[in-house]
């Protein structure tokens, strides 16, 4: 190695002069300042090469193989090889095979630094104060502190913070990705996962610290999950959001709609139920309202025809509830309902010649009267469908309690248009409840006598039971007439005035007036009578309503005065109504010379 030393330094001294001059070992023509052909060895435990124009080594290479020159075990034979510290540290180009970059044992480490300063020029040693960038290890490659990893550098329009991985870098306790993007408005990243992307732990979108496996900030907006988006807005859209305090479920138009299924095996499943976009509800058919009554908004059905059941069962001391409300005006501003309009109706239906038809129906409506804090409301059953004219099949309970069966309008507690049957020997029993004779005032066919209809007189005993026949126009029997006991004739009596219950709010005037009633003379000509006040005066209102046998053949006009001293009209029907038309005021109404002739 001395005698090469010398060898250069002679060669140095007295070339000095000729500087353009290249020198060649083992070649007479030298391409270079030198042009070395042949191999070169070099021995000792320390040598050190520098190149550089400058002042400082810009490159430094460090050899220590040993002081013999032989090359130690475990290093690869190579085309290019740079060997130090020990076998197998330095850099490797293997003929048409790799480039390795080693360190001498898996627990050292290949630092990569940025220095701050050059002192430490002639040596291996790193400048004092660089930063340590990027280490290779046998466990892999580290980045430390701070300093991130950054795709896209130097790309047109990159924001500087985007493409960049960092330990803490944005965020006080994660690891950050920032996506790539101008600014900081449209970030992306896209994962190319075709196999599949598995998460260990919570998941937080739009937020820090999750509490679920995942969760989404509270931001209230109307498009918080999309999984299907049609035109980038808040409303058409398949969905999910979260409004003020509700969950919203979103499809997309009114033509779609929110269903829900049940696996029935592995190639079906089973529609339970179907909300569709314009409001309707169905359980257990996928089209509600499509058939039957098309406008209905609930509709339960089973499509093979067995059982399709509503059912309300609620446990403990409570009970379960069906309310039917009417609202006129809109849901958040109800105006008040006029006596009479329908508040609900249960209807039924069926198919005939394949067309759906409406039968029996349950009909709610509101009353003219309210009591206990409540509004009043009559119920009317129909056994066809009689929607034009619902006084002609039905049965009534009005808002008075009383009960109409072939009428609309009871004026009585149990009003029957229509012949009444009672089967067998069923009996009829009036003052049932009181202090009386067991079969006193009951009224039966082959009761007590074969074959005859019994009508057994009121009384306390069997002996003093009685029957009084009011019959003012007289009484014919046809046949003869069996008396088992006296026969008494006594004088005519005067007609007796009978009061009826008034309706629609209409009472007695008092004071000393005459209570309305109306009686029939002996003519069979019928008579009102009294003064009333406080009811409604709309045109049609009902005042009252007459019994069989007091009514006229037709209906009859009648002029009558009220408090304004001008002539109000009350009509009398054939049906025994007797209804206020006109009338100025309600501070009475003067029913008194009133007469017609029944029929």
């Amino acid at each position: 190695m001395k005698q090469l030393l010398m060898f250069l330094i002679l060669i140095t001294v007295f070339t000095a002069g000729v500087l353009a001059q290249n020198v060649g070992i083992g070649i007479n023509s030298p391409e270079a300042k030198l042009d070395v052909r042949g191999p070169v060895l070099f021995r000792g435990s320390n040598v050190n090469f520098y190149f550089s124009p400058f002042s400082k080594p810009a490159v430094e290479f460090y050899f220590g193989r040993g002081a013999t020159g032989a090359k130690p075990s475990g290093v690869t034979e190579a085309d290019l090889a740079f060997n130090w510290g020990g076998p197998g540290s330095g850099f490797r180009h293997y003929i048409s095979t790799r480039h390795d970059v080693n360190q001498y044992s898996p627990g050292n480490a290949i630092d990569f630094y940025i220095n701050n300063a050059f002192d430490q020029y002639g040596s291996l040693a790193p400048d004092t104060g660089n930063i340590r960038m990027l280490s290779i290890t046998a466990n892999g490659v580290k980045i430390p502190g701070g300093n991130t990893l950054e795709f896209g550098e130097g790309s047109s329009g990159k924001s500087p913070e985007t493409g960049r991985i960092g330990y803490k870098v944005f965020s006080a306790d994660a690891l950050d990705f920032v996506g790539a993007g101008t600014d900081s408005t449209d970030r992306k990243l896209k994962f190319w996962n075709e196999g599949g992307a598995s998460f260990t732990g919570n998941v937080g979108i739009g937020m820090n610290h999750p509490n679920a496996p995942l969760q989404f900030n509270n931001s209230l907006v109307s498009r918080k999950i999309v999984l299907w988006d049609m035109k980038n807005n808040d409303h058409n859209y398949l969905g999910f959001g979260v409004n003020g305090g509700m969950l919203r479920y979103q499809v997309g138009v009114v033509d779609d709609s929110h269903v829900f299924f049940a696996g029935v095996n592995d190639s079906t499943s089973a529609e339970l139920m179907r909300i569709t976009g314009r409001g309707k509800l169905g359980l257990g058919t996928s089209s509600p309202g499509a058939k039957g009554l098309t406008s209905s908004r609930f509709e339960i059905a089973d499509e093979n025809g067995s059982n399709s059941d509503m059912q309300m069962r609620v446990a403990g001391p409570g009970y379960a509830v069906i309310n039917l409300i009417k609202s006129t005006g809109s849901l958040n501003t109800p105006t008040a309902v006029e006596p009479g309009q329908f508040t609900g109706i249960f209807q039924s239906g069926y198919y005939a010649d394949s067309t759906f038809r409406t039968s029996a129906s349950i009909s709610f409506a509101s009353g003219s009267a309210a009591g206990n804090g409540k509004a009043s409301g009559k119920m009317i059953f129909t056994t066809t469908d009689t929607s034009a004219n619902r006084g002609t099949n039905v049965f009534v309970m009005n808002e008075f309690g009383n009960l109409g069966i072939g009428t609309s309008n009871p004026a009585a507690k149990l009003h029957v248009a229509g012949n009444l049957k009672i089967d067998s020997t069923y009996t009829l029993e009036f003052g049932a409840g009181l202090s009386k004779e067991e079969n006193a005032g009951k009224i039966g066919y082959s009761v007590f006598t074969p074959n005859a209809l019994d009508i057994v007189g009121g009384g306390h005993v069997q002996l003093s039971r009685k029957i009084k026949f009011w019959a003012e126009g007289g009484a014919e029997f046809i046949g003869n007439v069996t008396v088992n006991g006296n026969l008494d004739v006594v004088s005519i009596q005067p007609e007796v005035v009978i009061n009826p219950i008034l309706s629609n709010s209409w009472v007695n005037y008092g004071s000393g007036y005459a209570d309305a009633g109306y009686w029939k003379d002996k003519e069979g000509v019928v008579h009102l009578q009294g003064l009333i006040k406080s009811g409604i005066t709309s045109t049609g209102t009902l005042l009252f309503q007459l019994p069989v046998g007091y009514r006229p053949s037709g209906g009859r006009l009648i002029f009558t005065a009220d408090n304004a001293g001008v002539q109000g009209r009350v009509d009398v029907l054939a049906d025994g109504q007797v209804l206020l038309m006109t009338a100025t005021s309600n501070a009475f109404l003067n029913l008194t010379g009133i007469t017609f002739r029944s029929n």
